[in-house]
């Protein structure tokens, strides 16, 4: 079979072309779908567009991802209806990116193996069994962690994973070069516009590669560029959060997190109350009634659901007080779930014992995996900065990625990979076989809705039936039970003002007591109470099932006077 740099590209090109298209038939599936996170990230974009830039800056939410939507929002200029859909746009091109990204990696990792890997014995087949094992590494993490359609950075997370680790190969093919410094280090700085988290692992991330280069004529003294470069672009960020915060923060996240899952003060509607110690709540929502509890939230943010567009607004006042024995009580709790993922493959657990075995047969004393330490590294680095506060796999789909990269790549040798290679083509194949099979699967479903005769989803016949109901964009609503999925609120132009955070409590609420709350609720501003799935033992007058979405609405007529507005206080 022919080889040379041609031969490379083609291969890496068809590889890069099958991945894009399997993931695009997955985004036309799914062009509506809108994740809680993701309704807080367009909102942004969307404010972004209609505000300005200042719009981008929240303690929770990282700025660059935002920016992007907005981007897209003022490049197709979309109704209610299709903004998703514009956001689905952007995430087929982040992948696009990130595949391209890929086969970049691939072939700096597959140069700095060169001689290691024995690539000039029968190098066709070597490279294709190489290059198609870490691009089914690649579909699997993007597939079932990072999920393309959810809306939210972690595919910019997995990009600025690759292009600093191909960076990094760079620089140990040409360790003189600066300008491969500044270019990782520029790539180290977006990634923590792109998520704060990325912040740590950065750092973290060169001094791994100061105590193992990625190549042995690596000069240290040249990490400093990188750090500085980094240092120049996250320091306006860390500024304008600081400046926003009263202190100096690289944002809240992180924080509150800890605070929320592993002290359990504070959460995810604001902090209200707490146990002592726990702080004085700046911003609290205003408690409406205790049991069920209901939380009213009209101002000073407008946004179609307050609580989680601002989080960090919420809980302002609240203490995190973080202890080692509760770090590491986080971190137990947590490696769980990391090895659960990392292993959740069965056939890369088989493959990587068949690759050890060969290993052990073709032993030499002489190992040549040692350009691979680095990235092993990484990955375990990246994974362990998430383990004490909250561990979720799609936060870390390149770490993974990095760590099976890394483990197979340290026991390849020159000889025994003339039988390692079927094992590596393999599970490169198995890898990707769900991913093309369920593309395989899915043409026809896409041409329905390419021609407009798909049944539309939830969220729209939601928002439809809702204004068809009577209510209309502007209006405030209140709603029962959980909120965080108030798409279809979105696209009806409605915000929440009011929420009963238990459904379960409020259909048992005797009727005298419900009505004396939804008084209370009227009170705030709302045109209407929303709830999903009222149970058919209710007694509940005045409720009424809109269309055939599932949703009820307790209409308030008439409407009542606005509410005073809230004190703002500073932002």
């Amino acid at each position: 079979m022919t080889f040379g740099p041609g031969f490379c590209k083609l291969w890496l090109l068809t590889l890069n072309a099958i991945a894009i298209l399997a993931v695009t038939t997955h985004q036309i599936i799914e062009w509506n779908y809108l994740n809680p996170d993701g309704l807080s990230y367009l909102e942004m974009g969307a404010h972004t567009l209609e505000s300005g830039p200042a719009r981008l800056l929240n303690l929770h939410w990282s700025p660059l991802y935002p920016a992007l939507i907005s981007l897209f929002l003022a490049m197709f200029r979309p109704d209610p209806v299709h903004e998703v859909a514009v956001v689905h746009v952007l995430n087929g091109v982040i992948f696009a990116a990130d595949s391209t990204v890929c086969a970049w990696f691939i072939w700096r990792w597959l140069r700095a193996n060169w001689d290691a890997f024995g690539m000039t014995e029968r190098p066709a087949l070597r490279f294709i069994a190489l290059s198609t094992f870490v691009y089914g590494l690649f579909l699997w993490t993007s597939y079932e962690f990072i999920y393309v359609p959810r809306v939210t950075p972690d595919a910019l997370v997995m990009l600025a994973g690759l292009a600093a680790a191909a960076c990094c190969y760079g620089i140990g093919e040409n360790p003189g070069s600066r300008w491969r410094y500044a270019a990782l280090g520029i790539v180290l700085g977006l990634g923590y516009w792109v998520k704060a988290a990325m912040l740590p692992i950065g750092v973290l991330f060169l001094l791994v590669i100061w105590i193992s280069p990625p190549g042995r004529a690596m000069r240290r003294r040249n990490l400093i560029l990188a750090g500085a470069t980094l240092a120049v672009l996250a320091a306006p960020l860390i500024l304008a959060l600081s400046l926003m915060a009263g202190k100096l923060t690289f944002g809240e996240s992180g924080r509150l997190n800890i605070a929320w899952l592993n002290m359990n003060i504070g959460s995810y509607l604001g902090f209200w109350e707490g146990p002592p110690g726990a702080g004085i709540p700046e911003h609290p929502p205003r408690i409406l009634n205790r049991e069920p509890l209901v939380l009213e939230f009209n101002g000073p943010i407008r946004a179609t659901y307050p609580l989680w567009y601002d989080p960090a607004y919420w809980n302002a006042g609240l203490k995190v007080r973080v202890s080692p024995a509760l770090l590491l009580a986080a971190s137990i709790r947590d490696f769980k779930t990391m090895r659960e993922a990392v292993t959740a493959k069965q056939v890369l657990n088989w493959g990587l014992a068949i690759m050890a075995l060969v290993r052990l047969i073709y032993w030499r004393r002489r190992w040549t995996g040692g350009k691979n330490l680095w990235l092993l590294g990484w990955g375990i680095v990246a994974l362990a900065v998430y383990l004490p506060v909250f561990f979720e796999p799609r936060y870390q789909g390149a770490a993974i990625l990095f760590l099976w990269v890394a483990a197979y790549g340290l026991l390849v040798d020159r000889k025994a990979l003339r039988y390692q290679q079927v094992v590596l083509f393999a599970v490169g194949l198995s890898l990707c076989a769900p991913v093309l099979r369920d593309a395989w699967d899915r043409p026809r479903y896409i041409r329905q809705i390419l021609a407009g005769r798909a049944h539309p989803d939830q969220t729209l016949r939601a928002a439809a039936q809702l204004r068809s109901a009577g209510l209309r964009p502007g209006d405030a609503i209140a709603t029962v039970g959980y909120s965080f999925d108030a798409g279809y609120a979105r696209v009806a132009g409605l915000h929440i003002v009011a929420q009963v955070r238990e459904a379960d409590e409020w259909w048992k609420v005797a009727p005298p007591a419900r009505e004396t709350i939804e008084d209370a609720i009227r009170k705030t501003g709302a045109r209407a109470l929303v709830a999903f799935k009222q149970p058919g033992l209710c007694l509940c007058p005045g409720w009424i099932l809109v269309g055939d979405s599932g949703y009820f609405i307790r209409p308030f007529d008439p409407p009542p006077a606005a509410p005073k507005p809230r004190p703002t206080g500073p932002r």
